[in-house]
């Protein structure tokens, strides 16, 4: 389980990293916030993966890895279909922050 894990979150990191990049030419005004979110964004996916991965190693429960994947892979497939949207690159640290939120809280009820 610790490889479903590994690759759960994997693809949530991936995730995080493609809906950093903005979708077209940021504005005058909007460079520094748009450069501050693309280096947060990657920041926070590689120390959640990191993260995750140090939890992972003292885990032996079965279906804490299984519920982890499933987490960390849904919320990869909705991080990726943001980018399809025209300015998702505004309001993607939100939807970050949020869908780490959700991702701890329920590995509290499935540990």
């Amino acid at each position: 389980m610790f490889i479903c894990m590994v690759i759960g979150n994997l693809l949530y990191a991936l995730g995080c990293f493609v809906c950093a990049m903005p979708k077209h030419q940021p504005d005058i005004f909007n460079v520094c916030l748009t450069k501050f979110s693309i280096y947060s964004l990657r920041i926070i996916g590689c120390l959640d993966l990191l993260l995750t991965l140090i939890q992972c190693v003292g885990e032996s429960d079965a279906s804490m890895g299984v519920a982890t994947f499933l987490v960390s892979l849904t919320l990869a497939a909705v991080l990726v279909m943001l980018t399809l949207s025209y300015q998702a690159h505004s309001f993607i640290p939100c939807v970050l922050g949020l869908s780490l939120f959700l991702k701890y809280f329920s590995t509290l009820f499935t540990g």
